[in-house]
């Protein structure tokens, strides 16, 4: 029997769609997915079109369901589960809020084979675990080539950087395993590609298509195939 969530270490991708509102961002998201081959699980917790401020999706009363996408009048998703094509079950959520307003959608994705210990895998499951790897950060391109958000992350089990962490300084450190920027944001390539090169000196630093500049430590270091 298929599982319909993911299990053990998440990667969490994160995208930040600052021109666009919460509600619209995760539904963007969710038809990029689905137009990828993804499919809904059924399962889903929905709440209020205007819950008013909150930090995290689990502080708000939600009503959990499991015939999604089948609406439901005045109620809109929060946190839904699919299986994505090659990566199996996922989760699209929202992370945490912005205290001036917005806040990233998320996509959790099972680890699997990425978070052992390369001394601790033979030959075939390393192979297994760089494709997951540029699986992972292939999906989180073609997002961001497609949705144009502020920024985008690949992190393991940490949560996505809020646009006040980034003004604050927090955005360097820890820097995300990948990290998209846009252009829009200005912000200094080189001080990204310095804050790489600390915790990797396998990091590398390139355009993506048309909007902006992406760091990885985790894609693009193993190019084995």
């Amino acid at each position: 029997m298929e599982r319909s969530r993911p299990e053990g270490s998440l990667f969490v991708i994160g995208l930040f769609l600052d021109r666009h509102t919460d509600a619209q961002s995760l539904d963007l998201v969710g038809a990029a997915l689905l137009a990828r081959g993804a499919r809904f699980t059924g399962e889903a917790w929905l709440g209020t079109t205007d819950p008013g401020p909150f930090d995290y999706v689990t502080d708000l009363a939600l009503v959990s369901v499991d015939d999604w996408p089948a609406p439901r009048e005045d109620l809109r998703p929060y946190r839904t589960w699919l299986i994505i094509d090659g990566l199996g079950p996922a989760v699209l959520s929202f992370g945490k809020g912005d205290k001036l307003g917005g806040r990233p959608v998320e996509i959790l994705l099972e680890t699997d084979l990425c978070d052992v210990p390369g001394e601790y895998l033979d030959d075939d499951e390393r192979a297994e675990a760089a494709q997951r790897r540029r699986s992972v950060v292939t999906l989180c391109r073609e997002l961001c080539e497609e949705l144009d958000p502020a920024y985008g992350t690949i992190h393991v089990e940490e949560p996505t950087p809020t646009p006040t962490r980034m003004r604050a300084g927090e955005f360097f450190w820890p820097l995300p395993d990948d990290l998209f920027v846009s252009a829009r944001l200005g912000l200094p390539e080189a001080g990204m590609h310095e804050s790489a090169g600390a915790r990797d000196p396998a990091a590398l630093k390139e355009l993506w298509q048309r909007i902006g500049t992406a760091v990885s430590a985790l894609g693009w270091a193993d190019r084995s195939g």
